[in-house]
């Protein structure tokens, strides 16, 4: 009596070909820094959709590329709380109990400075929050 054999080959090539596909959508980066408290901490990872970062909308929590000249800055996280009629967009750090580089700073930026749209958050604890959307008017205030 023979054996049914699973081949490896095409077991590998579909979990490599899955693997390939999450990565080209979505990243998992790590947070450093204070600007976006209390709703992501330093030390928490952020789900990154990186398909979406041409259809951010108000209220996303956003990572872009370096907009400023901060030398340890690689890639920046804020929220977009405004955008202008040119389709710039205004960001903003959550955290209003100190100062932080945002829009205020460098001013308006263009879409193609986006990285992904954050639509998850996993804490120090392994807990997952997926809504992380936030109501904001085009003035920027919540």
């Amino acid at each position: 009596m023979s054996q049914a054999r699973i081949a490896p080959f095409p077991i590998l090539l579909a979990t490599t070909c899955a693997i390939g596909f999450t990565r080209a959508f979505y990243s998992v980066t790590s947070v450093s820094g204070h600007s976006m408290s209390p709703t992501i901490r330093s030390g928490d990872w952020v789900i990154v959709n990186r398909s979406r970062w041409d259809q951010c909308e108000l209220g996303d929590i956003v990572v872009c590329h370096q907009i400023t000249s901060f030398p340890s800055s690689k890639s920046i996280i804020k929220r977009v709380t405004s955008i202008s009629p040119d389709n710039k967009l205004f960001l903003s750090s959550d955290n209003v109990t100190q100062k932080f580089e945002d829009s205020t700073v460098f001013g308006r930026v263009n879409r193609n400075v986006v990285k992904g749209v954050v639509i998850g958050r996993i804490d120090k604890d392994w807990n997952v929050e997926w809504e992380m959307k936030r109501k904001v008017d085009n003035t920027g205030m919540s």
